[in-house]
């Protein structure tokens, strides 16, 4: 199977039919036996999903290669023989740089092998769309055999790669079936089908080393988890052989030492590491079948081989693996071909992440055991498996079934079916308090969310009282906090206007904060179990410019957006200041929309006045997004305010600013104590930058640096945000920096001088990410300089709110306002400069073809890290999804979420592999800097590292010396003129490198010259070709070692 997106809420499907050449009736490319069949079949939504509109043959022309002319010809009566698995590979398979087609092919083989009579089996490419739609090409570079499948690499580069693997099914070993490779390149001339790089290229034949026929007890080695090196073996161009001549050099005396497995059946290349190939064998002699992987070194360099690892040997229960494909997150489903044996054919899953492999489908006895009410056959098999996130969403698969029943109707010829199966994904689920699935799904294995509570889910309010909690609609920033009892208390603004809502607890519509209780994985009433809801503001105190103090009034506050829940020490510093948890946050209301200027505000989360929510005058009137607290703990009060104007002119953008208060013991509430009303407010500018370059953000762009003075604004707690405007944005007499809306900020925990903030873009203008470093958080007002991190050229879009995690990684979630993409979630990890997306909205809601759409007017928002309360890698974050509700108290959908991504291990800008060590504890990282076979420049990393020691070398390098363990029989030659264990020297970046921390420069043999003691003449003599053996661990002593005061070295 093969399947396309319409783009207009169809998908095409194309289906192989197995049928021989001498049965069904004549197709409309001129003759009987198999052939591709196209069907137009709707996606979820709309009218209903799954609905079959129409179909047709695809192939209308058959194009064979003609040995005497060297050319393709028609052939108007092609008889294709048993058509088997296929593949529609994705845009980077035949398309890279201008060199290729952008159209898509359809591949596959006939499963015809010379051994049981007639011709040995053609590979085909048939065009699905362009010019060429309907063409089926021969390709004689793959050669002649009995093919399982044709399957081409997706990474996108100049080469074009096709794995063909040869089902023979022989009655000796000498018969067995091979893996081969086409390696070709892209064109920009000739056909489409020779721009793809289907006709220049050579076949190899895989040679595993040691193992000239697959072991029948084992496979390879001790069996599941083994490893061998292997070879191509460079087989030239077959495009004029019958079979013959490739069946002499790789079975009747195989002379290159190819490898024979026990029948290779369908392949699969890994969707989340382009150089593996997994394949399965379906056993023969007694073998089981087994699942296999082939990891090249390198895949921009196939010819130079890799590693064959056996992936599953046959002991999991699987009988005779036919067909597989790797899904989005290197899963493997695997199907199943008993052969007419009275076991009901399964479909198996086996879970990259858990190492778990279980069954997910069977076939149904109804029709395939004979006390079947329906009983068709006891032989039947699923088949042609593919993944159909992209199209119908996340757990979808297509498969074919085959019921091996003969038919009267020569058209049929047998019987069989098309279905869609839904595999739930385990990286999604949803707690005990939620019907809902998660509105945000993981884009890679490393990722999984919880859905917690989804709008308009019921819970207790605490202590017992009479009623029941409603989950309100549009949630933004949250905070937590850990009850010390196996649950915490999470803290959620909620961001409806000032005339939405129903009355909440302060006595008024509009904005409010819910509280709700949780418990902690491993709570006796269950894990993420919400327990309570309630309303957190209880009072609301604004400020009395006149008498200059708090009245508690029941004021409507308009949409709270992000928060922060500082940590106390935010607040407490010896003994000065509170030591209550104060949830801070603002009013995104903008007076340029007709709105009064919003108002930040600390609402008290505990002690006796919680819920109590206070006004915040001296941090100004403006548009804000949040109110961040900088946790360094010390007397002075530092808050960051971000206004986020969403203006329609350049005179009227966003700043940044920070409050400056003191700590004190004095009587009062504890919002005075904290030092939240006795300070200065200053705005952020920068000298040369009075707004915020459209094109480059500042300067040339991304790493672009600028010092930063903090202008002091005085006390503004009088002022209704007109003064602010003016001193700010009228005349702007004091430099003032205006952004392209900042949006949310967080300090670095890792360094308290650093406040990252992102800005959504506007005016063409990109979303970016920037970074105010002060030269001393204990004298902010000194300034300091600000960092353009990321300059929008990453691929984000309207970034929005943002957390920098325990290890100082930025998360970043996106608001593209109302747009078709699904808002995302990036991870952006300072150590690497690497930008990864984490997660995305899930489709099923988002996507207009999705079975429980929505809307695409969503946005995830209010992430926070929970590594002190659930533990390191879990985040806690809410979707709002922008859907009116008909129901006063909801407003709008939304769902508060959990979610768990390992970003404690990072992959250093020199390997592509995750770490092999992992942490164990909070606040411990690990980063993969080189992995065996990474090359460098030439320099490939040798196996069996052990020893290591390291030297600076002064200029932001340093030098790391490893011992390789090898026997002094293994290996290859090294400089010092001998093979065995030897000692590699690399030159790696250190972290404040202007190319970034840990990556690796150059690699060279350290060892030159091996001098060794000749008893005989007392002294040292060089040795040419010494085989060192085994070295082990290794130590690079400090200089006292073999240095004293003049003496040594």
């Amino acid at each position: 199977l093969g399947a396309l997106d319409n783009g207009d809420g169809t998908f095409s499907l194309f289906v192989h039919h197995e049928i021989p050449s001498n049965e069904g009736i004549e197709r409309d490319h001129g003759s009987i036996g198999s052939f591709i069949s196209e069907w137009q079949v709707t996606k979820f939504g709309g009218e209903g999903g799954l609905q079959v509109l129409s179909g047709q043959d695809l192939i209308q022309e058959v194009l064979v290669w003609d040995v005497d002319t060297q050319s393709f010809i028609t052939n108007e009566s092609n008889a294709f023989n048993r058509l088997c698995s296929a593949d529609l590979p994705g845009p980077g398979a035949f398309w890279f740089n201008g060199f290729g087609t952008p159209y898509r092919i359809f591949t596959g083989g006939e499963e015809n092998d010379a051994f049981f009579g007639g011709d040995y089996g053609k590979a085909w490419a048939t065009f699905v769309n362009g010019p060429e739609k309907g063409t089926s090409y021969e390709i004689p570079r793959l050669g002649q055999l009995a093919f399982e499948n044709v399957v081409a690499s997706p990474y996108p580069q100049k080469k074009t790669i096709v794995a063909g693997l040869d089902d023979s099914a022989s009655s000796d070993f000498d018969t067995l079936g091979e893996v081969y490779f086409y390696i070709g390149e892209k064109m920009k001339t000739g056909t489409e089908f020779e721009k793809a790089g289907l006709d220049n290229g050579e076949l190899y034949a895989v040679s595993v080393w040691g193992l000239p026929v697959e072991d029948i007890d084992h496979g390879l080695g001790d069996g599941k988890g083994s490893t061998a090196m292997f070879k191509l073996v460079n087989l030239g161009n077959v495009a004029d052989d019958d079979g013959t001549d490739l069946y002499e050099k790789t079975v009747a005396n195989n002379p290159l030492g190819i490898t024979k497995f026990m029948r290779p059946e369908d392949g699969h290349w890994d969707t989340q590491d382009p150089a593996s190939f997994y394949f399965v064998t379906t056993g023969r002699f007694g073998a089981p079948g087994r699942v296999w992987k082939l990891t090249f070194d390198d895949i921009k360099y196939p010819e130079n081989g890799g590693t064959l690892t056996l992936v599953l040997d046959g002991t999991e229960g699987m009988l005779n693996p036919d067909n597989l494909t790797v899904n989005w997150k290197g899963d493997l489903l695997i199907q199943e071909d008993p052969g007419g044996n009275a076991i009901q054919a399964r479909i198996w899953k086996s879970d990259k992440a858990t190492g778990e492999t279980y069954i997910v489908a069977e076939h149904n006895a109804d029709f395939f055991t004979a006390e079947g009410a329906n009983f068709i056959t006891t032989n039947e098999e699923a088949s042609g498996i593919i993944d159909m996130k992209d199209i119908l969403g996340y757990g979808w698969y297509l498969v074919s079934v085959q019921a091996h029943a003969d038919s009267e109707d020569p058209e049929l010829v047998e019987g069989g079916q098309l279905a869609a199966i839904y595999v739930p994904d385990t990286n999604m689920i949803s707690a005990p308090s939620t019907a809902s699935i998660p509105m945000l799904v993981p884009t890679n294995n490393f990722t999984k969310t919880v859905a917690l509570l989804t709008t308009g889910d019921v819970v207790s309010y605490p202590n017992n009282q009479e009623g029941a909690y409603r989950m309100a609609g549009t949630p933004d920033g949250l905070g937590a906090y850990d009850n010390g009892d196996g649950t915490f208390t999470v803290l959620m603004n909620h961001e409806l206007g000032a005339s939405a809502g129903i009355e909440r607890a302060h006595g008024s519509i509009g904005a409010f904060i819910s509280e709700w209780i949780i418990t902690k994985p491993g709570h006796e009433a269950g894990d993420w179990m919400v327990l309570s809801g309630s309303d957190l503001i209880t009072d609301t105190l604004t400020w009395n410019t006149a008498l200059q103090k708090w009245d508690n009034d029941s004021v409507a506050l308009n949409r709270f957006c992000s928060a922060d829940l500082a940590p106390q020490s935010a607040f407490y510093f010896d003994g000065f200041g509170t030591e209550e948890r104060i949830f801070l946050g603002g009013e995104e209301s903008d007076a340029a929309f007709g709105d009064p200027y919003g108002k930040a505000w600390a609402t008290l989360a505990t002690g006796s006045l919680k819920g109590y929510s206070y006004e915040l005058p001296r941090l100004g009137r403006m548009s804000f997004e949040n109110v961040v607290a900088s946790p360094y703990p010390q007397m002075k009060t530092i808050v960051a305010g971000l206004d986020d104007s969403a203006s329609n002119s350049n005179d009227t953008l966003g700043e940044v600013y920070f409050y400056i208060g003191e700590k004190n013991g004095a009587a009062g509430p504890p919002i005075a104590k904290a030092g939240l009303n006795n300070g200065n407010l200053y705005a952020l500018a920068v000298d040369g930058l009075p707004i915020e370059k459209i094109r480059t953000g500042l300067g040339k762009g991304k790493g672009a640096v600028a010092p930063f003075r903090l202008a002091n604004l005085g006390d503004v707690s009088d002022d209704d945000g007109t003064g602010l405007y003016d001193m700010t944005v009228a005349n702007n007499s004091l430099g003032v920096t205006k952004f392209l809306r900042p949006e949310d900020g967080h300090w670095n925990p890792l360094n308290p001088n650093e406040f990252y903030f992102v800005t959504t873009g506007r005016f063409g203008g990109p979303g970016r990410l920037w970074k105010v470093i002060f030269t001393d958080i204990q004298n902010p007002e000194i300034g300091g300089l600000l960092e353009l991190v990321l300059d929008g050229t990453e691929g984000m879009v309207s970034p929005d709110n943002i957390v920098v995690d325990y290890q100082g990684n930025v998360f970043i979630q996106e608001d593209p306002g109302g747009s078709a993409r699904l808002a995302k979630i990036w991870r952006y990890r300072p150590g690497t400069n690497k930008v990864e997306i984490v997660a995305e909205h899930n489709p099923l809601y988002f996507d207009p073809s999705g079975d429980l759409f929505e809307t695409q007017n969503e946005e995830s928002s209010g992430i926070i890290d929970l590594v002190d309360i659930i533990g390191p890698g879990w985040y806690l974050a809410d979707v709002q999804n922008h859907t009116p509700s008909e129901d006063l108290e909801l407003v709008e959908g939304g769902q508060l979420l959990a979610i768990y991504s390992q970003g404690m291990q990072d992959i250093g800008p020199s390997t592509g592999d995750e770490p092999m060590l992992v942490p164990s504890i909070a606040k411990v990282s690990t980063t993969n800097i080189l992995s065996v076979g990474d090359d460098v420049d030439g320099y490939r990393m040798a196996g069996i590292p052990d020893g290591m020691g390291a030297l600076d070398n002064k200029d932001g390098t340093f030098s790391l010396f490893v011992h390789h363990e090898l026997t002094s029989t293994s290996g290859v030659e090294r400089a010092h003129g001998g093979i065995g264990a030897f000692i590699s020297k690399w030159t790696i970046t250190g972290p404040h490198h202007e190319w970034g921390p840990l990556q690796v420069l150059e690699g060279e043999d350290l060892i030159k010259t091996v001098m060794i003691w000749n008893p005989d003449s007392e002294s040292y003599e060089a040795a040419d070709a010494y085989a060192f053996n085994r070295l082990c661990s290794a130590d690079l002593a400090g200089p006292g070692a073999f240095y004293y005061n003049g003496l040594g070295t």
